[in-house]
């Protein structure tokens, strides 16, 4: 018998969110312990212009970090990551679909399972995604034309008459900054010209601004915050902060409950197999592709969201068995002794689940780098061999005897 379990298990639990609470170098114990000494901190991608070594004054990190990224895309326009989150949403409804085929249509006890329960979370953050790419789309079509008026009205308005012909031309110029053989541009409606680019997915983000003498920039790209690095923790609204502490909690919880569910409890589940394989692998593609395809950071201050969300549903069990008799999961009967160990277990679990997920961004970053260096290479061997061609047709111009006589 196990009667001891309650007595170690929950204070356990309650030990092991304080102490990760605690890990963060803004919490008010760090301070208190620790004073200034900088805490362990991995953020898989950093904002534009935040240096490697900087360090979160913020609680969770938000000035380190760029909200755009989250709604952008390295490989695929914006509008097919909009597309993603919006079937994930299908793919949800789906399984409604399928439970009502199976006969086995949900109950009042469906939300008893921390399965459904992250399954919901599951669909929460790609509602949450959906709203906040459509917001992010939205909201660049307008700077667009913010930016096209601007430039339309840069290229009619030279500084002189005289002027008008070489302004306008210096404009068109701008339009394309990788040309070797563009004239000078001013540099305001080169800024708008290379923005308005960015926008309209022409051309990369802007080159991270870092300050002299700060070490350069652990960012792969991504846009750039008006203001520079600074504007970071501007840009993170409530959506963006909700869309990213949703992904970052119900990703890692599905990929926790798939590994758990097919290494403990596969053997004695009696439902439909079609419903099984939606809410624990299918899904999993979904998170995945997400993290894969857009620029979404992970953070590891973000893991006290996850361990706060599974320790809610540990606490919402106990309450149920308390008022029903019944264990929602066999396993963590504190009846039995062997539970203890599963509640030993979970938590280090749930941390395998959020840090494989920085893992894989931290994997896309280097594709990204990868990426653009390859890029780069290649634009720069495109513009020496113009210049090669273009010496070669000088030479070939020159008439024989080196001088013209006059």
């Amino acid at each position: 018998m196990g009667v001891w379990v309650p007595y170690v298990a929950i204070p356990c639990v309650v030990l092991i969110n304080l102490i990760a609470y605690a890990s963060n170098e803004n919490s008010w114990a760090w301070r208190r312990l620790r004073g200034a000494r900088p805490g362990l901190l991995a953020v898989s991608n950093r904002a534009a212009g935040v240096s490697c070594q900087q360090r979160p004054t913020s609680f969770w990190a938000w000035e380190l970090i760029d909200s755009s990224a989250s709604v952008t895309s390295w490989v695929v326009p914006q509008w097919v990551l909009l597309a993603l989150r919006l079937s994930a949403l299908l793919f949800f409804a789906a399984l409604f679909i399928v439970l009502e085929l199976a006969y086995t249509l949900p109950g009042p006890t469906w939300l008893v399972y921390f399965t459904n329960w992250s399954f919901c979370a599951f669909a929460l953050s790609m509602l949450l995604g959906s709203a906040h790419t459509a917001a992010d789309m939205r909201r660049r079509r307008r700077r667009q034309r913010q930016l096209a008026g601007s430039a339309a009205a840069t290229a009619s308005a030279p500084a002189t008459a005289a002027e008008a012909p070489e302004g306008q031309q210096q404009l068109l110029s701008a339009m394309d900054p990788a040309d070797p053989e563009a004239p000078p541009q001013p540099a305001a409606s080169a800024e708008l010209a290379l923005e308005l680019r960015h926008l309209q997915g022409l051309a990369p983000a802007a080159a991270p601004l870092v300050a002299a003498g700060v070490p350069t920039t652990c960012s792969a790209g991504g846009a750039v915050p008006a203001g520079g690095a600074g504007a970071a923790a501007a840009s993170w609204g409530l959506l963006a902060k909700a869309h990213l502490l949703a992904a970052e909690v119900a990703f890692p919880a599905e990929l926790f409950l798939t590994a758990f569910y097919w290494a403990l409890l596969h053997a004695d589940d009696e439902g439909p197999l079609g419903s099984t394989l939606m809410v624990h692998g299918l899904n999993n593609l979904f998170t995945l592709a997400d993290v894969a395809l857009s620029g979404m950071p992970f953070v590891s201050y973000h893991f006290l969201a996850l361990l706060l969300y599974g320790s809610t549903y540990l606490a919402f069990m106990w309450i149920y068995y308390g008022a029903s008799g019944i264990w929602a999961y066999s396993v963590l009967d504190w009846s039995k002794s062997s539970s203890m160990l599963y509640y030993l277990l979970l938590p280090l679990l749930l941390a395998a689940g959020f840090f494989a997920y920085v893992g894989v961004a931290c994997l896309r970053e280097r594709c990204v780098r990868r990426r653009g260096q390859a890029q780069q290479q290649q634009q720069q061997g495109g513009a020496a061999a113009d210049k090669a061609a273009g010496s070669s047709l000088e030479l070939r111009a020159t008439p024989v005897g080196g001088m013209l006589e006059p």
